[in-house]
Parts: structure tokens; sequence; C-alpha cells
């Protein structure tokens, strides 16, 4: 009786979550289907270097030099459908967010749903707050590789909780071929590769001898794509390893991530009347 009421459960929330998917998708195209998506000087250099890959010039972006600025799965994948399908790269990136979209809400309620086993409501809540969310919404009608960037932190998320529960090297495997790609798409990436090792560490760490082996070996691996990527392709042409980059400001990329984090459950009609840190403080007082 009680597998049953289970099984009937899951099946609800597999409907719940299909459906929530397809309505985020269905925003993400409301917002872009007049005008497009959005498009930056960031979103122009991964288009461009998406063209010339279809015409067979390389990684060139719009200024006519090396794409050394942003790692280049974003734009291979855009190159690839673009061949396929000969449309337009700029179209391909808008419904490639929408997409997207409605995979990293799927991706969230799924991770949610492993993470609490024993209860429902925290996957149909988490997920909810995915496809409401402002953020996420602005970050799904631009074209930028942000989107695809969370649904493949989800992913490792993912299939990382799996090899903590059953670590077997075909999971292993898994989480290595995601860790690996996952910097070619942001360098940020570079974090999901930090953290496996980590974890595999402390999965082996009553003998530290083999977690260090097995974590070092990990990591070796996961970060040779990249560490090609950024020799072989950008050095060796430009002399920089990563693009130029402005000098780092710790406190403006604190109150960045503070404005994002309010914003995926406060509007922006909210914050224009009261300031960050006064809904935080009262949100912190009512806990």
């Amino acid at each position: 009786m009680i597998k049953s009421a289970n099984m009937s459960r899951e099946k609800v929330f597999s409907y719940y979550l299909l459906a929530i998917s397809l309505l985020g998708m269905s925003f993400a195209f409301i917002v872009t289907y007049r005008f497009g998506a959005g498009l930056a000087t960031d979103g122009a250099r991964y288009l461009s270097t998406a063209e010339n890959l279809i015409k067979g010039n390389g990684f060139i972006e719009y200024l006519g030099v090396p794409l050394t600025q942003f790692p280049p799965i974003y734009s291979i994948i855009i190159a690839i459908i673009g061949f396929v399908t000969r449309a337009d790269v700029f179209v391909i990136a808008q419904y490639l967010n929408i997409l997207t979209f409605g995979l990293t809400i799927w991706l969230a309620g799924k991770f949610f749903r492993i993470l609490f086993p024993k209860s429902f409501l925290y996957a149909f809540i988490g997920s909810g707050v995915f496809v409401t969310s402002l953020s996420l919404l602005r970050m799904a009608s631009n074209i930028l590789s942000d989107l695809l960037f969370l649904a493949l932190s989800l992913i490792i998320l993912i299939a990382i909780t799996k090899y903590i529960e059953n670590p077997s090297q075909k999971n292993l495997v898994i989480i290595g071929l995601f860790c690996a790609a996952s910097p070619l798409l942001r360098y940020a990436g570079l974090t999901h590769i930090l953290t496996a090792s980590s974890i595999i560490f402390v999965i082996y760490r009553r003998d530290w001898r083999k977690g260090i082996f097995q974590a070092g070996v990990f990591g070796l691996l996961t970060i040779l794509p990249t560490l090609f990527w950024v020799y072989f392709h950008s050095y060796l042409q430009t002399g920089i390893l990563f693009g130029t980059r402005l000098p780092p400001n710790p406190q403006g990329n604190f109150e960045t991530t503070v404005e994002k984090a309010v914003h995926w459950f406060v509007p922006y009609s909210v914050t224009d009347l009261f300031p960050e840190w006064l809904i935080i403080s009262l949100v912190v007082i009512i806990l």
C-alpha cells in the first residue's frame, strides 16, 4: 500500500516537473519571440565564432582575432546545430536557451528529489523556485553560456550525489566526463573539478594515500582538455592564457552576488523601493 502510494506520488511529481519545464520554456519564448534574445558583446563573440567555425575559419571572433576570452564549447554547439540545420546562429542560440531553461528546471527538480528522498515537498518547492526565478528568465532571454553552465552544474551535482551513494568506477567516469567539459563551457567550471576531487579524497579518507592518488589522477585527467585549449589555442597565438581581464573587485563581486541571490525570490519592483540589505535583514530577523 505504501509502495503504491509512493509510486503514485512519483508519477504526479514527474508530470508536475514536465509541466513546469514546459511552462518555463513558454516564458522564455514569450519574452524573446518578437524581438529575439538579448545580445551583448560576449554573446556577439560566441555567435561570430560559431559563424566562423561553420565557414571553416576556426575559432575567430568578429574582431578577426582568436577567441581567448571564453572557452569553445558554447560556440561549438551552436556551430554544429547551424551546420546541420543551416539556420541563423542567432536563432539557434535563442531556441537553445529556451530548451536549456526547460532542462534546467527539470534537472533542478530531479536534484532536489534525489537530495530529499523522503519528502516530495522540497522537490516541488525547489523546482518551483527555478521556474519563477526572474534572474533565470533574464539569463534565458540573453545569448550567453550561463544557463547552459547552470544546467551542466546540476548534472554534475546529480552525478556526484550518485557517486557518494555508490562510489563505482562507472559513476566516477560519468563525473569525470562532465567535469572535463565544464571548464570548456565556462572557465568557472574548474571549481567543479576541484569540488569533485575533494569529494573523492573524502570518500577514501581512511586510506589517505589512495585518496590522494585517486583525487590527483581525477583532477589531472579532467583538467587536461582545458590545459590543451588555453596553451595551444590561446597562449601560443596570443601569449595570454585566459584572455584579458579586468582587475578583481571583491566588494563589487560580493554586492552582485547578494543582488542576484535576492532577486531569485524578490522581484525588481520591490528592490526598487527597498534595498537588498533591508530585505535580507528582515528575513534573518523573521527566521
